[in-house]
Formats: structure tokens, sequence, C-alpha cells
């Protein structure tokens, strides 16, 4: 198959895919693709079909055309490498690489990946395969293109966020439906749950820079830190800004959640729930963990990070009644 008529197929899968221009050789074809949050995004495609490759049976490839012609972008196009993967008996495919690193090689090259990541993309609709060399290649359905571009526009294929989104990711997929029929509504579905996880995955990874991974309330690092929202995403215009967030161990969190723990908006001092420390005396745990709480939260190396005062006021407002024990 020529491949134009490749890049034209692959478009057809993915859905909600537009084709601007597609050479000859369709290395790369301009396309454009709607997001999960609606965004508009221009993509430089370049499309191949997925081929044993003969040094090892458990490793295939996909590869740009024997011109050794180079991968690109044009404008602000994002060069993403996209495989074709089509087995008698199975669904279809797409294995697919953030291009960026290969821009202007003129050398031939193939992208090299375990097959295992494709058994597993069947069962869950999205999978992850790391390589040698720390390239991210990812294996999912057609219409879960999108999600693949969203997780490359917000910078989520790192490697201290990439298996929690993965995971969170294949469940949407799951959960959908997807697995067991994709057509437009599952597709539907899937992609308005990757929505909301690529919104908050987004402002996790930006609450966690800022904090320098490390837990605000007791300075816990070791990748065992969240970003949680000050004024939660359920208040109407709670937003997303690293000021309106806490980076936070998964003790602090769940305590915090729990409206144990009262920041002062004034004075950041932190607070606990009286009932809650008064047990600490019966339980070693919880005297350590009220140990090494910080008297004061710590806030971003940046100042106009730090959480806003109007945000703290306005979760307290938000969940009334939650602090009376104040």
């Amino acid at each position: 198959m020529a491949r134009a008529d490749l890049l034209i197929e692959v478009c057809g899968l993915i859905g909600n895919t537009t084709v601007a221009t597609a050479p000859s050789d369709g290395w790369p074809g301009v396309v454009t693709t709607t997001l999960p949050d609606g965004q508009i995004r221009q993509i430089a495609l370049h499309v191949s079909t997925v081929s044993p490759h003969n040094r090892k049976d458990w490793e295939f490839r996909f590869q740009n055309p024997g011109d050794r012609s180079p991968v690109a972008a044009h404008g602000a196009a994002i060069p993403i490498l996209l495989g074709l993967w089509k087995e008698d008996g199975h669904p279809t495919l797409l294995i697919a690489t953030d291009g960026t690193s290969r821009i202007g090689r003129e050398a031939r090259f193939s992208v090299l990946f375990d097959t295992r990541v494709a058994a597993q993309a069947r069962t869950t609709g999205w999978a992850v395969y790391q390589s040698a060399n720390g390239e991210k290649i990812y294996a999912f359905l057609p219409s879960m293109f999108p999600i693949f571009v969203a997780v490359l526009v917000n910078g989520l294929e790192a490697p201290d966020l990439g298996t929690t989104i993965d995971d969170a990711i294949s469940s949407a997929a799951i959960a959908s439906g997807l697995i067991d029929e994709e057509n437009d509504a599952s597709a539907t579905r899937v992609r308005r749950a990757a929505a909301v996880l690529v919104r908050h995955y987004a402002f996790s990874r930006n609450v966690l820079s800022a904090y320098g991974h490390r837990c605000a309330m007791c300075g816990l690092g070791a990748g065992l830190v969240v970003g949680a929202h000050i004024n939660p995403v359920a208040a109407e215009g709670a937003p997303d800004a690293v000021w309106n967030g806490l980076a936070l161990c998964h003790n602090h969190h769940a305590a915090f959640d729990a409206h144990h723990i009262w920041v002062d908006p004034e004075t950041r001092n932190i607070v606990f729930n009286e009932e809650v420390a008064r047990g600490h005396e019966d339980n070693a745990a919880l005297c350590a963990f009220l140990d090494t709480t910080f008297p004061v939260l710590a806030e971003p190396a940046s100042p106009e990070q730090s959480p806003r005062r109007s945000m703290l006021e306005a979760r307290y407002e938000f969940f009334a009644g939650r602090y009376d024990w104040l």
C-alpha cells in the first residue's frame, strides 16, 4: 500500500482527524486532530506498517521509507511516528512515539519494540514500552490517538508520571467499553474520561515541580507525593494554577481531604483536628506522623506559585461545616 493511502486509512481509523496534506510518499502527512479537551492540534504524521525484525522473534519495528527521508515537523506541527499493526483475529493497533528527537536525522532508522506491549494493548486498550535508550513507545486502539497526542502536548510522558497515568488511561478504556467494542460511543466515553485524567496529571506535574517533588507538610519525596487542589475541582471556577495546589504525600493528602488538617490562610500554620491528635498516645505510627509534620507549610521557591490566601478561604467556604472542630 502506498504511504499516502496508508495515511488516509490511519486517519479514518482514528476519527476526528483530517488530512491537510498527503505527499506521495506519505512521509510526513500533515493532519489535524481534536484532543479530548476540544483543542485542535496539527500533527506531522509519519506512518508506516509494523513488521517483524529479523534479529529477535519478540521484536517488531516500523521505519521510515527507503529513500532515507528524515523526520520533519512543519511549523507548529507535532512530529509523531506511527505504525499500523494488523494481525488476523486481533484488533488493529497503532504503535506510536514522539518523533521530536529524530527531526533532521538523515540515516535510515527503525523504531523497535517488544511485541508484549501489543498483547497488553489488546487487553487494556493502552500500553507502553520503554526501550533501552529511554524512548517510550505506545500501543493503543486507533480511537485513542487523540489521548496519545494529549499526553505528549501536556508533557505527561515523563517517567515520574508515566506509570500512574498509563494505568489510569487503561482503566478508563476498559470502563468505557472500548475493549468490548470500539465504536463512536465507547470512543467518546474514553476521550471524556481522558480529558479529566490529563487535566489532573498536568496540574499535579506542575505542582510537584514547584515544590521540588517534596511534601509541603513533611518534606517526603521518593516519588510518594501528589499534587492536590486547595479549592477543589468540584468548586465552580476552581483553577488548575499552581497557587491553588499543594504537593502532599499520600498520608497528608488523605488527612487534608478528610478535613483533619487546617492551614491558616494568614500564617500558613498547620493545625490538626484535636480528636485525631489525641489518639497518638496509643498509636506510635500516628505519633510519628504528627511529629514529622511541619508546624508551618513549606512553600515553593517561586513566591508567585505560593498558595493564595483566597484559595484557602474558598476551600473552607466550600466545605462549610467540615471544619467545625476548629
